[in-house]
């Protein structure tokens, strides 16, 4: 008896992972629909502050206030609830779901980006950090749009 891989988006029964995988990838390269988001329910307030906060915190603690540390940085978040990023990005316009891989993404890119992560997470400043030394006017900054060059940031 052979055994089948099943696109979890339509069904479809392919003869292995990588025929999945190249099924997934031609066939639905967008996808939004996320077939199992009816057994997660929705995240609590609490979910969605914890989240907020343990990402306003991770980033400000990231931001640099030397020049030497300018350029692109990856932030980790652990124990990021499957549901809660769903909940959260499911309705933006680059959320996607590889149902293959079971993995979720959404990007923000320019001022548009920026001003629209402030919206989801309530925080309109959340790209900048102060320095804490009130006689330093130090500040730094997610930059997102240069002139005519737009940057990108990726939830995964």
């Amino acid at each position: 008896m052979s055994e089948f891989y099943r696109c979890k988006i339509c069904k479809k029964n392919l003869s292995s992972k990588k025929s999945l995988y190249n099924h997934e990838r031609q066939i639905h390269p967008n996808n939004k629909i996320v077939p199992h988001c009816y057994i997660m329910g929705i995240s609590s307030q609490e979910d969605f502050e914890r989240y907020r906060n343990a990402f306003i915190c991770k980033l400000k603690k990231n931001l640099p206030f030397n020049m030497k540390s300018t350029g692109q940085k990856t932030i980790n978040i652990e124990t990021f609830p499957e549901r809660l990023f769903v909940n959260l990005f499911c309705g933006e316009s680059t959320f996607h779901y590889k149902s293959y891989a079971n993995e979720y993404s959404c990007s923000f890119k320019g001022i548009d980006g920026c001003k629209r992560i402030g919206e989801i997470f309530d925080k309109i400043d959340w790209y900048e950090r102060k320095h804490s030394d009130p006689n330093l006017l130090t500040t730094s900054y997610v930059l997102m749009q240069e002139q005519n060059k737009s940057y990108e940031i990726s939830f995964r």
